[in-house]
Order: C-alpha cells, then structure tokens, then sequence
C-alpha cells in the first residue's frame, strides 16, 4: 500500500533579512515546470519519532534532481521540502503498530524557486509504506506465540512489550518522493504583501485536501472530534422535539471514498417569513427557519407553517472544508474589503461588514462570515447555533429549546443538554479540516482554458466579492473577542475562497432573506 500525499500550494515562512534574498537575483533560472513521475529524495532535519513528533516539519533534499544532462539541476541539493505530520502514533501493546504520515506542502530551493506538489512517498528507509502511511517493523514469531497462548493474568498482561520496535526516522533515513502530476513554478515574491496591519510579510499556502486534516490536532484528538461530528443524536440525548437532522455529518456529508465528512450535501434548509403593511420582511412565527422534522408522534413544524407565511426559499449545505482558515481572518481585513468594495467597482457593490455577538464572548462583537446571513463570526458560536436548531439540542451557549413556531416546547431533557463539549468538538473538527484541493486538469490546453476563463473573471469584476486569495491573522493573535488564539496550523496562510466565500452576496431570491439574520 502506498502513502498519498495530498497537496498544498506552497510557499514560506521569511523573516527578517531573509525576505530580502527574495528580490535578489537568481543564481541560476527556475524550471517552469517539473514534470510527473520525477523522484525527490530527502532526509528529516530532526529526528521523527512516531508517537512524538507532531507539527510543522522541514526536510532537506540531499541529491541534486535533474531534467537534462549538463543542465543545472531543477531541483538542486539543500532545497527545502514543508511538510505538516497527520498521524503520529506509536504501536500498542497488543494490538496496532507505529504510523507516520504527512503532508508535503511545498518545495523552495536554494534560488528561492518555488512550487506546489502533489505527490506519494515511495519509500522511507526500510520501513514499509501502508495505508498512506510509514508502519513500524513486527515481530511475527512473538506475534504468533501470544496469539497461542493469551495472557491470563494483569501481570502477564503488561509485561508483553509494544507491537514493535520504535518507528523512528533519523537524519540519515532516505525519503523517496515521487511528483504525481506536473508541478509548476509558483512566484515567491508574490506572498510579499501587507496583511491587515500593514506589516510586510510572507505567508504559507494553506494545506489543502478532502482527505487530511492540516496538522491542527493530533490524531488522536482528530479522531475524537471527527467522531463526536458523526455522532447520531438519540432523544435520549436531547435530539428534538423539533430538528432537521440527527447528526453533523449528516447535512455536511463525506463526497466520495475515503474523503472526511464535512463537504456540501443534497439536504437543504427551508427559510420562510412574509411581507409587512410597509413591505418590510417580517420572518415566520420563531424565526425563518423551520424544521422538518419531530420526534416521536410530534407534529413537524413544517406541516404547521400558515400559507400567509409565503416567502419561503430553500438554502444548501455548505461545504466547510477550509473554514478554520475563514474562521483567522482578520476582521479588520473584512472591514478593509468592504470599504475598497466601492471604488473598486465605481460604486456599483459594496459589501456589509455585519458585526455580530461572539457567544462564547459576552458583550463583545465580531465580523459574520457562517450562516447564509453571515450571523456568526467563531466557529465555536456557529457550533452551538447549528447543534440547537438544526439538531434541537442546547448547550451553554444556547441553552433553550427549539419552538414550534415560537410556542415554546420542552422535550423532557434537561437543559443545557450538552455541558459544551460537544459544541467544543466540533469546532475542533471544523478547524482542523483542510482547505478544498484546487483540482486542475493535466492537458495543457484545458488548463489554458481555465487561465483564460480566471482573466476574463477578473476583467468582468468578479473578484471584487470573490476574492482569488485571503490571508489569516499571525501566529499566536487572540481573535474571537480573545476567546481564541489562532493556532500555528493556521495563522500567517493563503487561502483561496474564489467560490468558497464571497465577502458580498448577490441578490439571491427572495432578497428579503439574504438580509434577515437566520435563527
């Protein structure tokens, strides 16, 4: 089995006087392209260890890699390869061995020539690649002999060692790589820019995948997560009276094998409310959004909804694969957006910076960016909202029940039905999903296509809402009312929400919805 590496777009971090190596002349001409099938070969700058070493990681390339005999090498010795580890765990006592898995984001040479990769690992010294992993040695005999004979006392129990030796990847250990698809050279220079503070500094392209998590959570605390996000909600848990939906995942599906959970789905939301006597929009009885669903022999509420209540639309389900990424915007980067908006486009859009309550932040607000009506700024509050009325289940941040239409309901469990921790998980789980993988096509002439079609999509305008790239606060910054302070797998990266998040919203039909705060 091998291991896949999926792939962000690169670049790095540069501080101080190394940002000025980037206006400096190239010693030798970067490659536009390094064409599929090329093998890297690289060695860990530290120590890995299986089951400790996590995080951001750097490998060094340590022979040179080249297209043509008597050209210089693409990619030349001492290029740097950026990588984030996904898996760390060492191997259990009876059962499982130790796995190491990362993602390879980027690759800068010493000329500062930068690209994307998409690529596998083919081999890692004489460890064994499986299940898009790095597995640790056995031991087959021993395997074998406590298979026979199983122990039958706690003491025999804990004297039997880890499945295993130590899975450790030394600085002298070979990591072969092999380029899946063309990888084209991306300009360094171009993440040289003012972020929201003005500060001149570069930042590192977002992880991207359907698959990985981008390093924010160990694996054991991805799992944990991503099972509470699965979770299948019961009324004896608090699922109702009223809900949508018994679990996350549900809504937020997993599109295809072995993809996470978390991308758009077919189940959409009804909204609804009516016109008033001076033709403002008023919404349904309990807020627009109704559900469709009740426990037991309830009555749904959608069958309840007067016909008076006749502007009713159906909304999708978002994909929220990159949302930890939307969640570090800066709100002031929003606000700037915003206020460009209209010069930009002589006046014709112009975008609302809508402040909204932080919940887990009392008395403090923040720039919406999730819900339809971008009602919430943190995704720990957007949590809490959905988990109360997509699911019916309070936690302490939002502690009273579903109605019926504004009649109030109690489902016999005691609220708040959730002490928080499931509102914490998923969260966790949304801010650790990767951004969505730029998928291009190998022909060149598709992909010409494609440049083509962005040119005349910026020329048109398109771009003054959805934006081609944002870039998430530093490092260690307090955002969320300073209820949050963002993380490394996070802060100072480029993402790219042409489609995923325009900071301005058409005029969807009915109008009147996109401008009322959903419930």
């Amino acid at each position: 089995m091998r291991v896949l590496l999926t792939i962000a777009l690169l670049v790095i971090y540069v501080r101080g006087a190394e940002a000025t190596q980037l206006t400096t002349p190239r010693t030798t001409p970067c490659a536009s392209m390094l064409p599929a099938g090329l093998v890297i070969r690289a060695q860990a700058n530290e120590k890995i260890v299986a089951g400790i070493t996590d995080g951001p990681l750097i490998l060094t390339v340590t022979s040179d890699v080249w297209l043509f005999p008597g050209k210089p090498p693409v990619v030349p010795r001492s290029s740097k390869l950026f990588a984030n580890v996904i898996e760390s765990k060492d191997a259990g006592r009876l059962t499982g061995r130790a796995r190491y898995r990362m993602i390879i984001n980027s690759i800068l040479t010493p000329d500062e020539c930068a690209y994307a990769v998409n690529a596998k690992l083919i081999q890692a010294g004489n460890y064994k690649i499986d299940e898009e992993a790095v597995v640790g040695a056995g031991h087959a005999k021993r395997d074998l002999v406590t298979l026979l004979f199983p122990p039958t006392t706690f003491y025999q129990l804990i004297r039997i060692p880890a499945r295993g030796p130590k899975l450790v990847l030394d600085d002298v250990t070979t990591l072969s790589i092999r380029l899946l698809q063309p990888v084209h050279l991306l300009d360094t220079a171009a993440v040289l820019a003012p972020n929201a503070s003005g500060r001149n500094v570069s930042a590192q392209e977002a992880s991207k995948s359907f698959e990985l998590q981008n390093g924010l959570l160990s694996t054991k605390q991805f799992d944990a997560a991503q099972e509470a996000f699965e979770e299948v909600e019961t009324p004896a848990t608090g699922l109702g009276t009223h809900f949508n939906e018994s679990s996350c995942a549900a809504c937020h599906v997993a599109r295809g094998y072995r993809r996470l959970p978390g991308g758009s789905g077919p189940i959409t939301e009804l909204r609804a409310g009516h016109l008033g006597s001076n033709n403002e929009f008023i919404p349904a009885p309990g807020g627009t959004l109704v559900t469709t669903k009740a426990v037991g022999r309830a009555t749904p509420e959608v069958r309840v909804l007067a016909d008076s209540e006749n502007i009713r639309d159906r909304f999708v389900t978002l994909s929220l694969f990159g949302a930890g990424f939307v969640e570090c915007v800066p709100d002031d980067t929003l606000r700037r957006i915003s206020q460009e908006q209209a010069a930009k486009s002589n006046g014709r859009i112009r975008g609302l910076a809508r402040e909204v309550p932080i919940l887990e932040a009392p008395g403090k607000t923040g720039v919406g960016r999730f819900g339809w009506a971008a009602q919430h700024s943190s995704l720990l509050s957007f949590s809490a909202d959905a988990y109360k009325n997509e699911m019916g289940i309070t936690s302490p941040l939002q502690p009273r029940d579903n109605t019926l239409l504004g009649d109030a309901v109690d489902d016999g469990v005691g609220d708040p039905e959730d002490n928080g921790e499931d509102v914490e998980l998923f969260a966790r789980f949304m801010r650790a999903l990767s951004a969505p993988p730029l998928l291009l096509p190998s022909a060149p002439k598709e992909r010409q296509e494609i440049e083509e079609g962005f040119t005349i999509f910026e020329k048109i305008g398109c771009t003054t809402c959805h934006l081609p790239e944002l870039v998430t606060a530093d490092a260690g910054e307090w955002i969320n009312g300073k209820t949050f302070r963002v993380p490394a797998a996070l802060g100072n990266k480029k993402f790219h929400p042409v489609w995923r998040f325009p900071v301005a919203r058409h005029r969807n039909r009915p109008a009147h919805l996109a401008r009322r705060n959903a419930r």
